[in-house]
């Protein structure tokens, strides 16, 4: 029988009966149960793998009693039985499931459909030890998939897709994956279909985002506010790496042009409606000569008050050379 958790050994180590198991499960549990179950935590503690007739002889049940032991505990939720071995569950985290999932009456037909649920979930957990884990994951793993399942409701298509994405390249940690798997729930991935669409666009931010930064000789990862600018501009805005350059290239030797200044001329183009680079450089061009217009009439005008000015200088030169002139007689 195997014990689904982290190698760990440990020389006499205390065991931790839970809160919940104590005030929720206990009193009603048969004895031979009750022994089983505190045994199990035990190996689970230790790590130790033994067979059903050792743990049998280790406290002095039958093996009958045993596996139906077994039986009433993962009736009970409190354990979840496995083709390689079972699992303790996390009756905390359990707790907190039930008290904020809505409360509905079990009929037969629910049963049966929980229990071909839980059996595909099973079978999708095997599947991702077995391609991801080389059939060696640890307990942490299994703990957050169910956890995961039970939480976002993802379908076994969509939780084999998230670890076919985390795990494309290396072996992530649980953190990475948990980042992903809340960011697709946030999304409302349920189905395949919705977590490709998805990893679509994860995919297509983290390369604008690698290339933004790139441009902007960035070293630094990008702050959630600036994540969500140019989220914004993929997503809202529907525009690639060929305009985010455009905008770029326009604030090069522009003086504090950062993400704020940046998105300020890319949402003018938006609400501009314009959609293409040519049109947005046709409406940069009309922009710039409308201004090389301005600049001209205020130059104009400038050397217009200018030589007025100067005119008005010269009469009153020459008002005070005939007054020195008519002087001088």
């Amino acid at each position: 029988m195997k014990i689904i958790k982290n190698k760990r050994k440990n020389i006499f180590a205390n065991i931790n009966l839970s809160e919940v198991f104590i005030l929720k499960y206990m009193k009603d549990m048969p004895s031979e149960a009750l022994k089983l179950y505190i045994y199990l935590i035990y190996l689970e503690t230790n790590q130790i793998n033994i067979e059903l007739e050792t743990i049998a002889k280790e406290i002095n049940i039958s093996l009958k009693e045993i596996k139906a032991s077994f039986d009433y505990l993962q009736e009970k939720g409190i354990i979840i039985m496995m083709e390689e071995g079972y699992y303790l569950v996390d009756l905390q985290e359990k707790e907190v499931m039930e008290l904020y999932t809505p409360k509905v009456t079990a009929n037969k037909d629910m049963l049966e459909s929980n229990q071909k649920k839980n059996n595909k979930r099973e079978k999708t957990i095997n599947d991702i030890e077995s391609m991801y884990f080389a059939g060696n994951m640890k307990a942490e793993w299994y703990k957050k998939i169910i956890f995961w399942f039970e939480k976002y409701n993802f379908s076994n298509e969509a939780m084999l897709g998230i670890f076919s994405h985390c795990f494309s390249e290396e072996v992530k940690p649980i953190a990475y994956v948990e980042t992903v798997v809340k960011s697709m729930a946030d999304k409302g991935v349920i189905t395949i279909g919705d977590l490709s669409k998805q990893i679509v666009n994860y995919d297509k931010k983290l390369k604008i985002i690698k290339f933004v930064k790139t441009e902007l000789n960035l070293y630094k990862a990008l702050t959630k506010p600036q994540e969500r600018i140019v989220e914004k501009w993929i997503f809202d805005y529907e525009y690639d790496k060929e305009q985010i350059k455009l905008v770029i290239d326009k604030t090069v030797n522009a003086q504090n042009a950062g993400f704020n200044y940046l998105d300020k001329i890319i949402t003018e183009w938006h609400q501009q409606g314009l959609k293409t680079v040519e049109e947005i450089l046709q409406y940069e061009k009309e922009n710039k000569e409308k201004l090389e217009e301005k600049k001209k009439e205020k130059n104009s005008k400038k050397s217009t008050n200018n030589t007025s000015s100067n005119n008005t200088e010269n009469r009153e030169q020459r008002k005070y050379e005939d007054f020195q002139v008519f002087d001088l007689f």
